[in-house]
Protein backbone atom coordinates (compact mmCIF):
# COMPACT_ATOMS: atom_id res chain seq x y z
CA UNK A 1 0.00 0.00 0.00
CA UNK A 2 0.91 3.59 -0.34
CA UNK A 3 2.72 5.13 2.50
CA UNK A 4 0.75 7.88 4.26
CA UNK A 5 3.65 10.28 4.15
CA UNK A 6 3.79 10.10 0.37
CA UNK A 7 0.06 10.75 0.16
CA UNK A 8 0.35 13.72 2.55
CA UNK A 9 3.25 15.20 0.56
CA UNK A 10 1.23 14.88 -2.69
CA UNK A 11 -1.77 16.57 -1.10
CA UNK A 12 0.46 19.34 0.30
CA UNK A 13 1.98 20.00 -3.12
CA UNK A 14 -1.47 20.03 -4.73
CA UNK A 15 -2.78 22.33 -1.99
CA UNK A 16 0.01 24.80 -2.67
CA UNK A 17 -0.89 24.84 -6.39
CA UNK A 18 -4.64 25.07 -5.78
CA UNK A 19 -4.89 28.90 -5.51
CA UNK A 20 -2.97 29.44 -8.74
CA UNK A 21 -5.03 26.74 -10.48
CA UNK A 22 -8.29 28.34 -9.33
CA UNK A 23 -6.98 31.76 -10.38
CA UNK A 24 -6.05 30.42 -13.79
CA UNK A 25 -9.49 28.83 -14.26
CA UNK A 26 -11.28 32.00 -13.17
CA UNK A 27 -9.07 34.15 -15.42
CA UNK A 28 -9.69 31.84 -18.38
CA UNK A 29 -13.44 31.89 -17.73
CA UNK A 30 -13.50 35.69 -17.54
CA UNK A 31 -11.47 35.91 -20.75
CA UNK A 32 -13.88 33.56 -22.53
CA UNK A 33 -16.87 35.54 -21.27
CA UNK A 34 -15.31 38.84 -22.37
CA UNK A 35 -14.49 37.37 -25.80
CA UNK A 36 -18.04 36.11 -26.18
CA UNK A 37 -19.46 39.52 -25.26
CA UNK A 38 -17.10 41.25 -27.71
CA UNK A 39 -18.04 38.90 -30.55
CA UNK A 40 -21.75 39.36 -29.83
CA UNK A 41 -21.31 43.14 -29.82
CA UNK A 42 -19.40 43.00 -33.12
CA UNK A 43 -22.13 40.84 -34.66
CA UNK A 44 -24.78 43.32 -33.52
CA UNK A 45 -22.80 46.19 -35.06
CA UNK A 46 -22.38 44.28 -38.33
CA UNK A 47 -26.12 43.47 -38.41
CA UNK A 48 -26.95 47.12 -37.81
CA UNK A 49 -24.53 48.18 -40.55
CA UNK A 50 -26.02 45.59 -42.95
CA UNK A 51 -29.56 46.80 -42.18
CA UNK A 52 -28.56 50.42 -42.77
CA UNK A 53 -26.90 49.46 -46.05
CA UNK A 54 -30.02 47.58 -47.15
CA UNK A 55 -32.22 50.54 -46.22
CA UNK A 56 -29.97 52.92 -48.16
CA UNK A 57 -29.99 50.59 -51.17
CA UNK A 58 -33.79 50.35 -50.97
CA UNK A 59 -34.15 54.14 -50.77
CA UNK A 60 -31.86 54.57 -53.77
CA UNK A 61 -33.84 51.93 -55.69
CA UNK A 62 -37.13 53.68 -54.85
CA UNK A 63 -35.66 57.06 -55.80
CA UNK A 64 -34.46 55.73 -59.18
CA UNK A 65 -37.79 54.03 -59.86
CA UNK A 66 -39.76 57.14 -58.96
CA UNK A 67 -37.52 59.25 -61.18
CA UNK A 68 -38.06 56.85 -64.10
CA UNK A 69 -41.79 56.79 -63.40
CA UNK A 70 -41.94 60.60 -63.39
CA UNK A 71 -40.01 60.77 -66.66
CA UNK A 72 -42.30 58.17 -68.23
CA UNK A 73 -45.42 59.98 -67.06
CA UNK A 74 -44.08 63.31 -68.38
CA UNK A 75 -43.23 61.72 -71.71
CA UNK A 76 -46.68 60.13 -71.90
CA UNK A 77 -48.41 63.40 -71.00
CA UNK A 78 -46.43 65.27 -73.65
CA UNK A 79 -47.32 62.62 -76.24
CA UNK A 80 -50.99 62.81 -75.25
CA UNK A 81 -50.94 66.62 -75.45
CA UNK A 82 -49.31 66.44 -78.88
CA UNK A 83 -51.93 63.94 -80.08
CA UNK A 84 -54.72 66.11 -78.72
CA UNK A 85 -53.23 69.16 -80.40
CA UNK A 86 -53.02 67.32 -83.72
CA UNK A 87 -56.59 66.06 -83.30
CA UNK A 88 -57.76 69.65 -82.81
CA UNK A 89 -55.82 70.78 -85.91
CA UNK A 90 -57.35 67.99 -88.01
CA UNK A 91 -60.81 68.73 -86.60
CA UNK A 92 -60.39 72.41 -87.54
CA UNK A 93 -59.53 71.46 -91.12
CA UNK A 94 -62.41 68.98 -91.30
CA UNK A 95 -60.15 65.98 -91.69
CA UNK A 96 -60.65 62.90 -89.56
CA UNK A 97 -57.69 62.38 -87.22
CA UNK A 98 -57.93 58.59 -87.58
CA UNK A 99 -57.07 59.01 -91.26
CA UNK A 100 -54.02 61.06 -90.28
CA UNK A 101 -52.83 58.36 -87.90
CA UNK A 102 -53.36 55.68 -90.51
CA UNK A 103 -51.68 57.84 -93.13
CA UNK A 104 -48.69 58.40 -90.85
CA UNK A 105 -48.39 54.68 -90.16
CA UNK A 106 -48.57 53.86 -93.87
CA UNK A 107 -46.03 56.57 -94.66
CA UNK A 108 -43.73 55.26 -91.94
CA UNK A 109 -44.02 51.69 -93.20
CA UNK A 110 -43.35 52.77 -96.74
CA UNK A 111 -40.25 54.66 -95.62
CA UNK A 112 -41.41 58.15 -96.61
CA UNK A 113 -41.29 59.47 -93.04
Amino acid sequence: MVDESILVSILDSVASMLPSLVGTLIGGGVTLLATRMTIRHQNELEDKKRRLTLEDDWRQYERENLTRLQETIQHSMRANAKCYSQMLEYAATGRNYIEAIIDAIILKLSGII
